[in-house]
């Protein structure tokens, strides 16, 4: 399973989703940026890296993605959840930056609710028009065991159009079991810090906790729906659901942008070719 169900009406999801037709990923990762390729098949999301080297004529994309600052997500609170859903979270992230965050539990011995928050959240995101341009005529190499999964297992071919990054996550104790619980935010700082991983670990008080890794990870995209014939050759953005990003107002998402609904946040599966490839029958 790699759709998880978040809290409905969530003040980052909902910006994420309204403004920037985004979803949240469940393990952040340097890896995940524009351009990349996802064939998406039921509740299963697998990711190629850059579509090019999926393509006939391998050719780069030659424009490098604008990057923007997105003040209105840094700092802002996700809704409190259940700590058990809190911590998988949290898992997550810090897989992302490299380390496993089981050994973190006991820490938070008595915390039940908690939320996130990021900071110096940046925007990577390419212009959809040239992107339309690149993609006019461009094909699917049959070749290539990995390029013949969008075509041979009806899988709906996603190609990554923005992705949003930061290095700087908290986790905030939002409810208690009673007053006298607090994160032991030196037990955390000890476990990472003989990890030796790179992480930073900071607070400001005794329910809150920052980590900062050396490099920004994407944690939520954007992505276009493109449709591929039998003999692989893409139309960009050219059919999608027509689906409403805000029900209140009924902002829709602009032609050919693939909206997954407000409350997910996707598991992304990076492809091993060996595993999940079949080869070719003679």
């Amino acid at each position: 399973m790699s759709v998880f169900n978040l809290c409905s009406g969530d003040p980052v999801m909902k910006l994420l989703k309204k403004t920037f037709q985004a979803t949240p990923i469940r393990i952040p990762e340097e890896r995940f940026k524009p351009l990349g390729a996802i064939a998406a098949k039921g509740d299963t999301h697998k990711f190629f890296g850059r579509i090019e080297n999926l393509l006939t004529v391998t050719t780069p994309f030659d424009k490098e993605p604008d990057i923007s600052q997105m003040a209105d997500v840094s700092g802002t609170k996700t809704k409190e959840v259940d700590f058990d859903l809190g911590f998988e979270l949290l898992s997550g992230f810090l897989r992302g930056m490299g380390m496993e965050g089981a050994s973190l539990k006991a820490s938070f011995s008595g915390v039940q609710k908690v939320s996130f928050s990021f900071q110096d959240v940046k925007r990577h995101h390419l212009d959809i028009g040239e992107l339309g341009n690149f993609f006019a005529g461009k094909q699917f190499n049959k070749e290539n065991p990995a390029a013949r999964l969008f075509m041979e297992q009806e899988a709906t071919c996603l190609i990554v159009d923005s992705t949003i990054v930061s290095n700087n996550f908290t986790i905030n104790a939002e409810k208690l079991s009673d007053n006298s619980v607090q994160i032991d935010v030196p037990a955390i700082q000890q476990i990472i810090g003989d990890l030796n991983a790179g992480i930073t670990v900071k607070s400001s008080g005794s329910t809150s906790i920052s980590f900062t890794g050396p490099t920004p990870l994407a944690f939520a995209f954007s992505a276009i729906r493109c449709e591929v014939d039998e003999d692989g050759f893409i139309s960009f953005g050219l059919t999608r659901e027509l689906r409403p990003v805000d029900a209140e107002d009924g902002t829709e998402a602009p032609p050919g942008v693939y909206v997954y609904p407000e409350s997910s946040m996707i598991e992304l599966e990076v492809v091993n070719v060996d595993k999940d490839v079949a080869a070719p029958q003679d």
